[in-house]
C-alpha cells in the first residue's frame, strides 16, 4: 500500500510479505560405512520469512528551513518449515560436544538451545528438594529448570529459549538545511533478538584465570538472600555454573547513532572568488552513541568464526559473542571543492 497526505508532504509505504525459500542446502549425516568423513549437502531445506515493512517520510519547508525525516521498520518472523530428513542441525560449538543453537522445523534458524537458569540455590534444603544437579552442588550455585521432569538436570533439559534473528529492524534518517548549513543524522537498531555472551563463560564462569566482570563483583551470591542471578565466587569455581544456559543469554536490542554530519557550504560569490563553483566544509562522526542493555563490547558485531567443525557451519550459529572487536567511533573533517 502506498499513500500520500498533505500535498505529498507525508508519504507512507506498507508491504506485507510471505517469502518461502525452498531447496536450501542442508547437511545429510551419513554412516561411516559410506566411506567418507565429510557431510554431503543436498537441496532439501525449506524456510519461511513472514512480516511487514513500513516506511514513513515527511518533507516540508518552514521559512528558510528545509527538512525531511524518514522512519522505517521491518517486523520479521523466521521459521524453518522442513529439513532434509527432519534431523535437527546443531551449531555454534561453545564447549566440547556442546552447541549453543539447534535448527529444526518450527523454530527460527539458529535458535538458541540451552538449559534454563531459574535462580541460585540459597540453602542446602533447596538443593535437596530440587532436581539433582550433581554431588558437588553447594548453596550459591546456579539452579536449572527440570524441563523433562525426570528429577535430574542434564543436557536433555535443554530447550529453545530465543532467536538470534531480530523480530524488528528499524531506522531513522533526518536531513535539515538552513541557509548554507546542513545536518544529517542516521539512527538504526534492532530488537527481539538474543545474544549468547560466550565471553562471560570465562569472566563470569570460572574465576581462576581471568579478571571478572563488574556485575559479578556487585551482584554475586554472598549468602542466603543476597543474589538470585549471579552465583558464588570461588577460586576453584564450579563447572555447574559454567554450563551453557540462559545465564549467558542476553537481550541483543540496541539503538545506535550510526552517522551524524554537519556541514556548511560557502556562498556562491565567495566560492567564485577562488575559482570554484562550490565549497563545502563538514564534520562527521560514526557510531557516536549506543543505547543498549547488552553487557558485552558491541551488540552489533557478532561473529561465529570460531565454529571449527564443517558439519556445524556458522550460518546456523549467528548471535554468539566471542569477543569480536567493537565498531570504532570515528570522527572525520572534510572539505569538498568543485571546479
Amino acid at each position: 500500500m502506498d499513500a500520500a497526505f498533505f500535498q505529498n508532504k507525508l508519504q507512507l509505504n506498507v508491504d506485507y510479505f510471505i517469502k518461502t525459500t525452498s531447496d536450501m542446502l542442508v547437511p545429510i549425516p551419513v554412516p561411516r560405512s559410506g566411506g567418507t568423513s565429510g557431510v554431503p549437502y543436498v537441496n532439501a531445506g525449506r524456510v519461511e520469512n513472514r512480516g511487514v515493512e513500513l516506511d514513513l517520510t515527511y518533507r516540508n519547508r518552514v521559512g528558510p528551513v528545509t527538512f525531511d525525516i524518514t522512519a522505517n521498520g521491518s517486523f520479521i518472523r523466521n521459521k524453518v518449515i522442513s529439513l532434509s530428513d527432519g534431523r535437527p542441525i546443531p551449531g555454534g560449538r561453545i564447549d566440547n560436544g556442546i552447541f549453543a543453537t539447534l535448527t529444526e522445523p518450527g523454530y527460527p534458524i539458529g535458535s538458541f538451545y540451552l538449559l534454563t537458569q531459574t535462580g541460585i540455590f540459597q540453602n542446602k534444603e533447596e538443593i535437596f528438594t530440587s532436581a539433582f544437579q550433581g554431588n558437588t552442588i553447594q548453596p550459591g550455585d546456579v539452579k536449572f529448570a527440570d524441563i523433562n521432569g525426570d528429577g535430574r538436570i542434564d543436557q536433555t533439559d535443554r530447550s529453545h529459549v530465543g532467536s538470534p534473528i531480530p523480530t524488528l529492524l528499524y531506522g531513522l534518517t533526518a536531513n535539515v538545511q538552513w541557509k548554507g548549513f546542513d545536518l544529517s543524522a542516521f539512527f538504526q537498531g534492532v530488537s527481539g533478538n538474543k545474544i549468547y555472551y560466550q565471553v562471560a563463560t570465562d569472566i563470569e564462569g570460572f574465576y581462576r584465570s581471568f579478571n571478572i566482570s563488574k556485575r559479578v563483583v556487585d551482584d554475586h551470591w554472598r549468602g542466603e538472600g543476597t543474589s538470585n542471578t549471579q552465583p558464588r565466587v570461588s577460586w576453584q569455581g564450579s563447572s555447574n555454573n559454567k554450563q551453557s544456559s540462559t545465564r549467558f543469554l542476553e537481550d541483543g536490542a540496541y539503538t545506535r547513532l550510526k552517522n551524524l554530519q554537519i556541514g556548511y557550504t560557502l556562498p556562491a560569490k565567495l566560492s567564485q572568488k577562488i575559482g570554484s563553483s562550490s565549497v563545502r566544509i563538514y564534520l562527521a562522526g560514526q557510531n557516536l552513541l549506543t543505547f543498549t542493555k547488552y553487557p558485552g563490547l558491541d551488540p552489533e558485531q557478532q561473529s561465529s568464526d570460531n565454529v571449527n567443525n564443517e558439519q556445524f557451519r556458522g550460518d546456523v550459529a549467528v548471535g554468539i559473542d566471542w569477543g569480536t572487536y567493537p565498531s570504532a567511533k570515528t570522527y572525520t573533517i572534510g572539505l569538498n571543492v568543485n571546479f
